[in-house]
């Protein structure tokens, strides 16, 4: 099958993705190399508590759809989207989000300006902050 223009959005989606996941990596590393302590609340960490993982979950499903427009029958497309699919679920259900959020909990529950980011942030898909009441 040629490349048609469902290639190229899935290739722009692994793109983003990628960028998303190295600029919320190398924004913690350094917020972390300066000495700050507690929870990072700055840059895409303010639209996201977890961008990194958002970032790592798009690109894989991105680039799932652009492999999966070759193959033929419906059977290879599921097998192919089980991987990616599996990848995401246990990030947000099981390795990933769940357990950073009970060690964040447990470190930060306290404070109340963590409670407030916690309520304010998306848990995964960066979106603006929901305003203050």
């Amino acid at each position: 099958r040629p490349i048609g223009a469902t290639d190229f959005v899935s290739w722009a989606g692994w793109l983003a993705g990628m960028i998303l996941e190295v600029a919320a990596d190398m924004q913690k590393s350094r917020w972390k190399d300066a000495g700050n302590k507690g929870f990072i609340e700055r840059g895409v960490w303010k639209y996201s508590q977890h961008p990194n993982y958002f970032g790592e979950m798009l690109l894989w499903a991105s680039l799932c759809v652009s492999c999966t427009n070759g193959l033929p029958t419906a059977g290879q497309k599921a097998l192919a989207i089980a991987s990616p699919a599996f990848v995401c679920y246990l990030l947000r259900f099981v390795s990933g989000v769940p357990l950073l959020q009970k060690a964040a909990k447990a470190k930060y529950g306290g404070d109340p300006k963590y409670l407030q980011y916690v309520a304010r942030t998306s848990l995964l898909v960066p979106w603006p902050p929901k305003s203050e009441p």
